[in-house]
């Protein structure tokens, strides 16, 4: 593989102007395709945790860290084990990193401190990847539809303004999610890719022969996480439902 001509690959396969003619529709020929087992995923999306809805009245989180979403980051690697005529089943492993930065208040007098507080939240996920993609090989048509169900752990740690982590402040300490720790849950995800191949099918030939990289898209999907312990009580809950949107290469 080689990252510096793959990346300056996909710029030209997404930017260059190519023809739109039926006939110029050959990237899903199998004489240029090198082998295909594996997919990668870059993706980010808003999120915004549920940590206040166990509680009855107070707002911790919202209190701490406002009300408003934060980006969500992530890396996804999916091993293609099973071909079908209608598409693929995978399994994958993902990786994501949230961070919510906030001044919480002062346990008695309610003044906010000065010393910001820091949570940072590390997804780990396990899934079942299942892709259909006969429209696009049989008929050409540039969208791909899929699903993932998984496992997940979301671990978490809160660090204070000195970057220090910790789990239990001494009294007097400002009144927010002070911690370290680990939530287990499940994620469910569906959504559609684009084929950028489709846009250019001459770049997209030249890069499955300089690197590998099969197909290309973009992606948009809808994210359903129901990370609350998986019944464990005393937890933090991290469920949301939310987006993503990315880059998606199958190699």
């Amino acid at each position: 593989m080689k990252p510096l001509a793959t990346l300056v690959a996909l710029v030209a396969l997404v930017l260059a102007p190519g023809p739109a003619a039926a006939d110029d529709m050959r990237f899903l020929e199998d004489d240029y395709r090198s082998p295909q087992n594996f997919a990668f995923e870059l993706r980010l999306g808003p999120y915004y945790p549920a940590v206040d809805d166990e509680l009855a009245t107070a707002e911790p989180f919202r209190e701490t860290f406002g009300d408003n979403s934060r980006l969500r980051i992530g890396l996804e690697f999916d091993w293609q084990f099973l071909s079908t005529p209608v598409g693929s089943l995978g399994v994958g492993v993902a990786a994501g990193l949230m961070r919510f930065v906030g001044n919480s208040r002062f346990e008695g007098s309610g003044e906010r401190s000065s010393e910001e507080t820091t949570l940072n939240v590390f997804p780990i996920v396990a899934s079942v990847v299942a892709r259909l993609d006969f429209a696009m090989r049989e008929w050409q048509v540039p969208l791909v539809l899929y699903g993932k169900a998984g496992v997940a752990d979301y671990l978490w740690f809160v660090e204070d303004g000195s970057g220090k982590a910790h789990a239990d402040g001494p009294s007097g300490r400002p009144d927010a999610v002070i911690g370290q720790e680990d939530t287990f849950g499940v994620e469910l995800a569906s959504g559609i890719a684009f084929l950028l191949d489709f846009l250019e099918p001459g770049a997209a030939r030249k890069l499955d022969a300089d690197s590998g990289v099969n197909h290309s898209y973009l992606f948009l999907e809808v994210l359903v996480a129901s990370i609350d312990g998986l019944g464990e009580r005393d937890v933090m809950i991290f469920s949301d439902t939310t987006w993503n949107t990315g880059l998606l290469l199958e190699f």
